[in-house]
């Protein structure tokens, strides 16, 4: 499928396209996935101080802010860039999860996938959005592509290699060939039965675990609504954005735990 794939630029990998006014809408996907995990870790480390104690682990924002939508540089999805693309964030959670493992406990890889894949439904049963037969294939090829965006565009980015070394994380050098070894038949049913192992080897109590979880999978849904907004605000199109009382409500929440040290 990707005999052009030479032709792909990861740096201009896109977050979404849109029209307004006749003009062309874009985010550049590097510059949405580092706003978002800028944005959860620091509300992360804002409730902390509020909470004046460590209650969430801002690695664990971070990284689950930086990986939530790397599905979209599924090769398809960047062959025919759209305002959507339903299910990019069960191929988040698989690539977050070959990433990730080895490198953090069990407990912090099944909060992060676990955020990944509900971060546009926070609030409701993960089990009942991630069971669904997806309507596209996913194969190797495409996948591909999102391991090259993450060696050559989100590895060499600073912020990220700052964050990820303080977090004793490196990009493996073999997770292509981790990649040819994944059996993928449908990618819903994957993560499902990926979360499902974890939760076997989970050493926090069960129930604290899922709590944190779906506080993270909400920081996620804040902040994506917060960045793609003030995005498309950016380029002259705010007549353009929908849910402005949602964003409202959003921006109030991340002003009031934003505090001095956490940015």
């Amino acid at each position: 499928m990707i005999g052009s794939m030479a032709s792909f630029d990861p740096w201009k990998f896109l977050a979404y396209k849109d029209e307004c006014n006749g003009e062309q809408l874009e985010e550049l996907l590097k510059d949405h996935l580092v706003n978002v995990a800028l944005c959860t870790k620091t509300v992360a480390c804002g409730l902390n101080r509020k909470l004046r104690r460590q209650e969430l682990d801002e690695g664990v924002a971070f990284v689950a802010g930086l990986l939530h939508d790397i599905g979209k540089a599924f090769c398809r999805y960047q062959q025919n860039v759209m305002r959507g693309f339903r299910d990019h964030e069960l191929l988040s959670a698989i690539l977050a999860e070959l990433l990730l493992k080895d490198q953090m406990d069990s407990d912090r890889i099944f909060m992060v996938i676990y955020a990944i894949a509900s971060h546009h439904q926070a609030h409701r049963s993960l089990l009942e959005s991630i069971g669904r037969k997806v309507d596209y294939k996913v194969d190797y090829e495409g996948l591909k592509c999102m391991v090259l965006f993450l060696n050559s565009v989100l590895a060499r980015l600073d912020v990220v290699e700052r964050e990820l070394k303080q977090l004793n994380i490196t990009i493996p050098r073999d997770l292509e060939d981790k990649l040819k070894g994944v059996s993928i038949e449908d990618a819903g049913v994957y993560v499902r039965n990926l979360l499902i192992d974890y939760v076997d080897k989970l050493e926090g109590g069960y129930r604290e675990v899922i709590a944190k979880s779906r506080v993270y999978a909400g920081l996620l849904m804040a902040c994506d609504k917060k960045v793609s907004v003030e995005s498309r605000r950016s380029q002259r199109c705010g007549e353009r954005v929908e849910g402005d009382e949602y964003y409202d409500s959003v921006k109030r929440f991340y002003d009031l735990y934003t505090v001095p040290g956490c940015t």
